[in-house]
Order: structure tokens, then C-alpha cells, then sequence
């Protein structure tokens, strides 16, 4: 019961969240209810929770105003794999399921962290007698965030059925966060002088909707939900229209049951129940099973308290109505309230005189209802005039059904004052109910939505991807459309009409994606700015001391907006400055709020990666107690937690009712964990705090190593030899003018030094027939291109490609150098100049390295043909990087040799002539690539 002088704020639920498909099963039946399934389904029992305790506090939640408490939460984190039991069918299909108990509770409900169903998958949940049953649900559930949750279930058991065909084995995915032991309220059944009405229900003053003199209503009252915040807390809402009259799913109600939400923000685990009313007057309880979950926060204001929704879920798959509104300044002649009070099932309120303007203009007052009440649960419900029209969301009041309350009032914010009093769209209903700015002063509601044009929205079932990475979309619009035109510039690929197509982004950055679907009504569309984020991970090894402040590959993240987030503290007797998140101060209401330190990393360079790190945390005591929780999560599939601790298991120090700082070393923990199966891949790595309101917690020393990952990389060079080149892009064959060419690479003698074993044994008679020579490639060290860390003699053929003298016609393979690495590559020739890159090249290279293409190698290392083709110089007899006058002297020691493979002929004709002369008389005092001290 309210209080009675004061101003007593009443009880409010937000919905979260942006796309539209229905919570609504499809039509089903849980497999194991038509097959014959062997094995008992394990069951998880949550702990006991203390009845008269809780008392204390909900009494506490009256008097502060709080949404009121119909459930306790377990938070828990495991998915499938963790509990449960897989069952695999005949033809390979597979069951998954999981029976949960909360001894003595009246409900069940639980919230998801993870939650994604392919197509063909269900889930379903239903009492262990198989009487109430909720599902299928399907991949129409799927939201572009991770958050879900599943309304009510009666009873203290609840058994989970997720049903996997063979063909999408492994891709469903399915994490609990939190189950709610419902305790009282809302859906609990008793008798009352043998009528079965709701435990803890609402004051005998309430009118039940479905009474004779409200006939009028029953259209109307199909607008109004009520609404579980949070999993564990109720409240009042009601769908509402706008001037668009195309059934977008907005929800009204109360600013003060955001908690620290605010627009724009979503609360995944928010249900919203509709025609929760007793289907006759004073009659039993009603049906419960028509639930959504999920909704966007899109405006908000303080002044007027009121909180405008989209609803994520379709709410026309039910009998539901879209109220007409009001944004008139002047009284109604009368108004009618519709809630649900304590969570009971739909009440209806009426006042015969006109509301009075009150709180400096921002609110209605009902002074005393002619019939009816409000009551704790009744928050944002909606207030209609004489027509029918929503003109305010409940705010507080003193009204209650017996004592000196009695004729107590309720104050409700104003629709008018809400309309447009502040400019930003976020704080404002007319951006949303009026977006084109019609000006309208007043929208009749609307119950058929079938000849609308679609709502659109869509979801990805990733939004932070690393390139190449495929990312599913999905159609999520209302309005059945039947034909889609997808936009995602920069993606591959760029359109599609699909319903639902996979596109991936080869480089980085922040995608925008839009999308039009049509039905027979028309079109509707939707763009999202930067939607997709795609993101290339931060090289590794990575090691984090904070010494230096927080290095530029971390973030942090606080989506719950509480008052706790990471920060920089410097009193740590042992570690100096460290990374500290304050448990300690954060309000109770904020209890399993969460805060992530994160960063995205590469680990394509380490082999046997592993992650060490120090951390500290001290208890308050009993009850107050925070968790810290080490998720890694690759590009190639769904977060694993590797660290998860909680309470006395997290702590490091004896319980401190002060602010926890270490005394000294011993007061911190270690942590070592193996990421090798990470190894090669891109991943997320998350330090999650789980707030409790009980301590703080410190992190330091962060170390992600490994020892260095080799393996072959292949190196796609092409380079063309002043002499034999003919131009268009080709160089004669000469090498093998009469079977000159050495079996074994040349480069085994000095200055080269070369120790290959190299042969010709396995080229094929057309690729010997269009070899020019035999070169050398050297990989060097990028900072010091001095220091040769490989080289292999390899195969020019005529149009200057540079590949295996085992054949492999792609490149030269290289070994024992480490993928996604950048190098330096040189060419060198016997009687020309090197060329070596002028860039560093990531190898291994998929785009061939061109060296005679552009400006790509040193300037004094090439020589420029007629037809612009960049060429490496002729004449280093001696091969020693440099033309000078003793390859004069070498060239002159034998210029008559004839049909020889001999260093003089640099023109490659077989023959040793004063043309070979000629080539390096031109390039004399050339210097090639940075020579090799040998």
C-alpha cells in the first residue's frame, strides 16, 4: 500500500531493444513430447532464498518508491555445453535439455546473455507435467544484440528443449545469466473465497477490466501490457499510435522505472505482457503466454516522466490495439485509467470530473477516483480522455483502496507537456509520434495493421566482425513484406534481395546498412549508420603494467551506465598504478551490472599463446559480493569464458567493510590461462566485472605471449633483366640457348655463398622451355635490410615471373618465416644489378610484387625501357652489387665466349660480345641493393 501524505512515486517497466518479430511461438510441439527420448534431463537447483528477509526489503521498496519485487535472481553464466545433456537422434539431429528448479517458487523466468537460433532450430520451455508450455521459439526471435529473455512460467520447475537439426549442428547458441525465482505477485495462484486470484493481488477497490460497465473499453484495453523490468520487477505500459498510422510498436510509460537507462539504450531482458486479464468479471486468473521481449529506449524526460519505447518484437501477432493520443493543453471532461496494479491481472479506474493541472504544468492530477485505485505496479499505465485518447502515463500518487488513503490522488505526466517542450529529439514524443511533422494535435488508435507497409528492421547476428568475417542478417520488419532491397556499400556483396543474406567487409571500418521491403501496401525502409563495426585486430604479444597510463589497444565499456567503471589507481602498494573498478560504491539497484576491458587482438604471429594476469579483491561480507569473469571471443565463432570467479572464490584479502586497497603483495593472485586454441586467430579478449555492491577490484599485469608462429608463406615477385628483355612485358628465353643452363642453381660459389640444392629435375618441358635464368631471392629484416633471415634460388621465366624450381608456379615458397609478417625482398641476378623493395611486404602476398611495374625498388637499382618498364641493370659481371671498372676488367678477361652460360653474357644471347660491353659501359657506377657484408 502507498504512503499516506507524500507523494509516493509508483511503479514503472521499460522495454529495450530495436527490431520487430514476435516472442510469440510459432505453432510446435517439443520433440520429446512426440519421440520416445532415452536419459533422464539433468536438473540445475538454484539455492533457497529467505522469505523474511526479503519482507524487510520490499517494505523498504514501498517507502522508496521502488518498482515493486515479484522475484529474486540467480545470476548463473553457462550455456549448453556447460549443463544439460545432448541427446543425438537417429538421422543426426540433436536435442539439447535442461530441467531448472527454484525450490518453492510460484515462477519461473529466465533472462539470456546469448541467445541465436538458426533456421530449423527451436527452443521451447515447459513444466515437467507438459501443461504449460512456452515455443516454439525460433529464428524469428533472433535480435541484433545478445540480450533475450523468456517470460513466466507457474511453478518451480521448468524444463529448457532446444531441438538442432543435423545441418546446422553447432550453431545455435544459448547462454542463461539470470534465472528469477518468482516469490509473490504476478501469475502465483490462490484461493479467495473460492475464487483463484493472484497471490499478493491488488486491493478489493479494483475493477476488473472484463466487468459489464466497461464494455466500452474492450477494444481499447488491448493496448495496455504489463511489463517484468528487469526479470524481477513490474510495471504499466501501453502501445501507442502515431501520425504515421503505420504500427510502428511504440510503448509508453513512466520515466522513473529507467533506473539509469536512458535514451538511446536497450533492455534486452525487459518482457511485456499482453491481455494479462481475467476473462470475466471477478473471474479466474488470466492467460499469461502472451509475451514479448525486448525494446529500445527512443525518448525520455524527467519533467513530465515519460519513457517512449520500440518494442523489439512484433506485437500484432496478438490481439493487441494501438492507442489514439492527445497532445491537447486543456482538461479532459473525464479520464480512465487501465493498469495492473501489484502485478495483478488488468484493472480499469475512472474519474467522472476533470483532471487538474498540476506540478508547475507538467502533470494531471485525478483527485480522487469515482471508482477504482491505483496501486505499486500501476507505474506508466496510461491515462485516457473522454475519447479514448492517451493523455498522460501514471507518475504517484496517494490513492489506495481503504484508510486515509482512500481518497488519496494520482498525478500522471502530461502528453502536452511531453509533446515538444524540449527541442532534442530524445527527450521529446513528437519526433517520434509525429516524425514528419504533420502537426496534428490528436491520433485516433488503430487495431487492424494488416494494410500497412512494412516496419522495417533487420539485425546481424554479429556486429563487431574482423575482416572476411560472414555476418548474417535478418529480416526483422512487420507487415509480411515480400520483396527486400539491401544496401551495404563496401561489403561483398554490395546488394541484395534476399530476406536474409551473409555478407562480409574485407577491411576495416564502420559500416552503414539500409534496407527497403515492400508488400502490397507499399515500402518502408530503414538505415542504420555504422551498424557494422569491423575491426583488425592489434598485433600481439601485448603486455599491460598501466605504469604509462592505458594502452591505445584497450577499451573500456560500461553498457549499464552505472556508477562503477574501470579506472586508473595509483596507491597499490605492490604494483604502483594499476586498473581499478569501484564495487564499493555502486548503488544496490545496480547489483549484476557489468563493465568490460577489452581489447582486439591479433595472434596470427604466436603458436602455444597464453594469457597471464594479477588481480586483487576483497569481500564486504555476506551478500555483497562481486564476480570478475575472462571471455575470449574469435572471429571463427561465440564467446568462451576462461576465468570465472566469484565471492570467496574471487577473494585474494579477508572481508573489509573500508574501501579494499592491497596492503602489500601478498593481498594480489595470479592467473596463467592457455589461448592456444586461439592460436592464428583474431580474438576480443574481456575482463568482465560483475558488480555486487560489494569491493573493489584491481587488474595489473596483463600478459598475452606465445612463442612466435613460422610456416611457409609464398612470395609472388615478378622482375624483368635489362638485355634479354624484347619489351611488351617480355625477356627472351636465352638461358637455355643450347642447353647452356646449368641442372643446379649457380649461386653456390662467391660473392652469393648460396647453399641450396636447387635442380631443374622437376620443371616441366614447357616451363624449361620459357625460362630466361636462374636468381636468387633474399627475405630481409624490414628495420635492417642488411640481414638476410632466408633465400632460395628460384626460376625467371619470360614475362618476369619469379616461381619454384619445384614447379610451384604461384611463387617461391618460403619456410620457417612468420605468416602476416612484413619483409624486405631483394632479386639478384648473376651479371645484373639487385632490386630490392622500397617498402616492406607482407608476406605472404597475394598480390604479386611487381618490381618492374612502378617506382617500387630503389632508384639507383633500375633502369627505365622505352616502354616504361622498370628494369634491373646489365653488366655487374662479378656480382658483387656494384657495376665498376672491374667488371670492365672482368668482362674484357674473356669477351669471346660463344654458346657458354657464362657471367659475361648479361644479354643472355650465349655469347660474350661487345653488346655485353655496351650494357654496362651505360651503367657503370651503378650500386645495387644494400650489399650483403660477407
Amino acid at each position: 500500500m502507498k504512503s499516506l501524505r507524500a507523494l509516493f512515486i509508483l511503479f514503472l517497466a521499460a522495454c529495450c531493444s530495436t527490431s520487430v518479430k514476435a516472442q510469440v511461438a510459432v505453432e510446435g510441439t517439443p520433440i520429446s513430447f512426440e519421440r520416445s527420448i532415452q536419459g533422464k534431463v539433468p536438473v540445475y537447483q538454484t539455492d533457497a532464498i529467505d522469505l523474511k528477509a526479503l519482507a524487510i526489503e520490499d517494505a523498504e521498496d514501498v517507502k522508496g518508491g521502488t518498482p515493486p519485487r515479484f522475484g529474486v535472481k540467480h545470476l548463473v553464466d553457462f550455456g549448453m555445453e556447460e549443463e544439460g545433456s545432448w541427446t543425438e537422434l537417429a538421422n543426426g539431429d540433436r536435442l539439447w535439455r535442461l530441467e531448472i528448479h527454484c525450490p518453492e517458487a510460484l515462477t519461473v523466468n529466465i533472462s539470456y546473455s546469448n541467445f541465436w537460433i538458426p533456421k530449423g532450430a527451436t527452443f521451447f520451455l515447459y513444466s515437467p507435467d507438459q501443461s504449460d508450455v512456452r515455443g516454439a521459439f525460433t529464428h524469428l526471435n533472433n535480435k541484433g544484440f545478445a540480450g533475450w529473455a523468456t517470460g513466466l512460467t507457474k511453478g518451480e520447475r521448468v524444463v529448457l528443449e532446444y531441438y538442432e537439426p543435423a545441418k546446422v549442428a553447432g550453431k545455435g547458441v544459448i547462454e542463461l545469466s539470470e534465472i528469477v525465482h518468482g516469490y509473490r505477485s504476478i501469475r502465483s495462484m490462490v484461493n479467495v473465497d473460492g475464487i483463484m486470484r493472484a497471490y499478493g493481488s491488488s486491493g478489493g477497490c479494483n475493477n476488473d477490466v472484463n466487468c459489464p460497465e466497461f464494455s466500452a473499453w474492450q477494444t481499447v484495453k488491448k493496448s495496455v501490457a504489463l511489463i517484468l523490468v528487469n526479470g524481477n520487477r513490474s510495471c504499466t505500459g501501453a502501445l501507442i499510435n502515431n501520425a504515421e498510422q503505420d504500427c510502428a510498436p511504440y510503448f509508453l510509460t513512466a520515466n522513473h522505472c529507467l533506473g539509469s537507462l536512458d535514451a538511446p539504450a536497450n533492455a534486452s531482458n525487459w518482457s511485456f505482457v499482453f491481455n494479462y486479464e481475467s476473462p470475466s468479471c471477478g473471474g479466474p486468473d488470466g492467460n499469461f503466454s502472451q509475451t514479448l521481449s525486448g525494446a529500445s529506449l527512443v525518448a525520455n524526460g524527467a519533467d513530465s516522466d515519460f519513457a517512449l519505447f520500440l518494442l523489439d518484437e512484433d506485437p500484432t501477432v496478438y490481439d493487441t490495439y494501438f492507442a489514439g493520443w492527445s497532445n491537447s493543453s486543456s482538461a479532459a471532461a473525464n479520464v480512465t485509467g487501465i493498469h495492473h496494479p501489484a502485478g495483478d491481472v488488468m484493472k480499469i479506474s475512472y474519474f467522472n470530473t476533470s483532471p487538474v493541472s498540476s506540478n508547475g504544468g507538467t502533470m494531471w492530477e485525478v483527485t480522487d477516483w469515482t471508482d477504482g485505485t491505483t496501486e505499486p505496479g500501476s507505474s506508466g499505465s496510461p491515462l485516457y480522455d473522454e475519447n479514448m485518447r492517451v493523455v498522460g502515463q501514471l507518475y504517484g500518487g496517494s490513492a489506495a483502496c481503504s484508510g486515509a488513503d482512500s481518497e488519496g490522488y494520482d498525478i500522471y505526466g502530461k502528453i502536452a507537456y511531453s509533446w515538444d517542450t524540449a527541442s532534442a529529439s530524445n527527450d521529446q514524443l513528437a519526433a517520434w509520434l509525429d516524425p514528419n511533422n504533420t502537426g496534428v494535435s490528436f491520433v485516433d488508435g488503430r487495431e487492424d495493421c494488416s494494410d500497412s507497409p512494412p516496419t522495417v528492421n533487420f539485425t546481424a547476428d554479429v556486429t563487431l566482425a574482423c575482416p572476411g568475417q560472414s555476418i548474417q542478417l535478418s529480416d526483422f520488419s512487420s507487415g509480411s513484406p515480400t520483396s527486400w532491397a539491401w544496401s551495404f556499400p563496401g561489403a561483398n556483396p554490395a546488394n541484395s534481395t534476399a530476406e536474409n543474406p551473409v555478407i562480409s567487409y574485407p577491411s576495416p571500418g564502420n559500416y552503414t546498412i539500409s534496407l527497403t521491403a515492400t508488400n502490397q501496401f507499399g515500402s518502408g525502409s530503414n538505415t542504420v549508420n555504422g551498424y557494422i563495426t569491423v575491426t583488425a585486430g592489434n598485433p600481439a604479444p601485448v603486455f599491460e603494467d598501466f605504469e604509462n597510463g592505458i594502452g591505445s589497444v584497450w577499451n573500456i565499456d560500461n553498457p549499464d551506465g552505472d556508477p562503477a567503471e574501470f579506472v586508473l589507481v595509483n596507491n597499490d602498494a605492490c604494483n604502483n598504478t594499476v586498473l581499478g573498478i569501484d564495487n564499493y560504491n555502486t548503488d544496490n539497484d545496480n547489483r549484476g551490472t557489468f563493465d568490460y576491458f577489452y581489447a582486439v587482438l591479433d595472434l596470427s604471429g604466436l603458436q602455444s599463446t597464453s594469457l597471464s594476469f594479477d588481480y586483487a579483491y576483497a569481500r564486504y561480507g555476506d551478500g555483497y559480493e562481486d564476480g570478475l569473469e575472462v571471455s575470449v571471443t574469435p572471429c571463427s565463432g561465440a564467446a568462451d569464458v576462461l576465468f570465472s570467479q566469484s565471492s570467496t572464490d574471487l577473494a585474494t584479502a579477508p572481508d573489509i567493510t573500508d574501501a579494499f586497497v592491497p596492503a602489500d603483495c601478498s593481498e594480489w593472485a595470479n592467473v596463467t590461462l592457455d589461448l592456444s586454441a586461439y592460436d592464428g586467430d583474431q580474438i576480443t579478449l574481456r575482463f568482465t566485472n560483475l558488480g555486487g555492491w560489494g569491493n573493489w577490484l584491481y587488474l595489473d599485469n596483463i600478459n598475452l605471449d606465445g612463442t612466435v608462429a613460422t610456416g611457409p608463406v609464398v612470395v609472388n615477385l615478378r622482375a624483368l633483366l635489362e638485355g634479354p628483355y624484347a619489351g611488351a612485358g617480355q625477356m627472351t628465353p636465352g638461358a637455355l640457348y643450347g642447353g647452356t643452363a646449368p641442372y643446379a642453381q649457380p649461386y653456390n660459389t662467391a660473392p652469393w655463398n648460396y647453399a641450396g640444392s636447387e635442380t631443374l629435375a622437376t620443371l616441366p618441358a614447357t616451363t624449361l622451355a620459357d625460362m630466361v635464368d636462374w636468381v636468387l631471392v633474399e627475405i630481409r629484416d624490414k628495420a635492417d635490410e642488411t640481414l638476410v633471415l632466408a633465400s632460395k634460388a628460384a626460376i625467371m621465366l619470360s614475362n618476369g615471373d619469379i616461381i619454384d624450381a619445384d614447379g610451384l608456379t604461384n611463387g617461391v615458397l618460403f619456410t620457417g618465416l612468420i605468416p602476416n609478417e612484413a619483409y624486405s625482398i631483394v632479386v639478384r641476378h648473376r651479371n645484373h644489378l639487385d632490386q630490392i623493395s622500397d617498402a616492406s611486404i607482407n608476406l605472404p602476398n597475394v598480390v604479386q610484387y611487381d618490381f618492374s611495374a612502378s617506382n617500387a625498388t630503389l632508384a639507383a637499382t633500375e633502369v627505365a625501357s622505352a616502354d616504361n618498364r622498370l628494369l634491373m641493370p646489365a653488366g655487374d659481371f662479378d656480382g658483387n652489387s656494384v657495376c665498376t671498372f672491374a667488371d670492365y676488367n672482368a668482362w674484357l678477361s674473356d669477351p669471346s665466349a660463344i654458346m657458354l652460360y657464362h657471367p659475361n653474357d648479361c644479354n643472355l644471347d650465349g655469347v660474350v660480345s661487345v653488346a655485353d660491353y655496351n650494357l654496362y659501359k651505360k651503367n657503370a657506377a651503378f650500386v645495387g641493393a644494400l650489399e650483403v657484408q660477407y
